[in-house]
């Protein structure tokens, strides 16, 4: 664009030279052409000026603002909207007999006792809460682990529970469906093992539907 005008002031000064020689013989005519020329050469020169001066100081203001680096922010967690995870409820282990076989012991038919541990929420009742998970349990063997439960089939509760000086009285209603001669004497052994897992009890009086277990669970009963 500066270019463009500049050659046409140019043009403009070599009219007026033109008319400068035409009119050569008229002193007065020469002498307004020659100030005239004088003053658009003047102009050119100032406009020419001022255009370089303007691109400088579009060139440096066109120039990128230095970015300044921010700081890393560290996350508040405390004062973050998010809410914190609720706190898992408190729990206690427990454990329940389960029947290993033919291990040549002196339950049922050459069996004996093997514990099962369970986890269940916190309870004064652990007792309580103990016998409840060993009649939970609805499957004929206990997992991958190759344990027996006489008690799958059965439907059985504590609804009782007295311990005093170290005798705990337990009180179960329900029914049992058994699997043989040899379930009898598992399915009484499931129930006193998991009575008398605690350190604090030392004997234990069980009675099912009324019955001392062992009359219950008796062939001839």
């Amino acid at each position: 664009m500066i270019i463009y005008q500049y050659e046409k002031l140019v043009r403009i000064t070599q009219s007026l030279l033109r008319n400068l020689v035409y009119y050569k013989q008229d002193m007065k005519k020469k002498l307004l052409i020659t100030t005239s020329v004088f003053i658009v050469l003047l102009f050119a020169g100032l406009f020419v000026l001022n255009k370089r001066t303007d691109v400088d100081d579009e060139t440096h203001l066109s120039l990128p603002p230095t970015v300044a680096i921010s700081q890393e922010v560290t996350p508040d967690f405390q004062n973050s909207p998010i809410p914190p995870s609720k706190k898992p409820v408190d729990s206690t282990n427990v454990k329940i007999a389960m029947i290993q076989l033919n291990t040549k012991g002196d339950i049922g038919c050459g069996d004996s006792i093997l514990y099962v541990s369970r986890v269940v929420p916190s309870t004064e009742e652990v007792l309580k809460a103990a016998l409840s998970e060993l009649f939970s349990i609805k499957t004929q063997y206990y997992g991958q682990s190759g344990l027996y439960n006489s008690l799958y089939k059965s439907t059985l509760r504590a609804d009782k529970i007295e311990i005093v000086d170290g005798i705990a009285t337990v009180y179960i209603s329900g029914t049992t469906s058994l699997g043989g001669e040899c379930d009898d004497p598992r399915a009484r052994a499931q129930i006193e093992q998991t009575v008398l897992q605690f350190p604090t009890i030392k004997s234990a009086n069980i009675y099912i539907n009324g019955k001392k277990i062992a009359d219950y669970f008796s062939l001839k009963g």
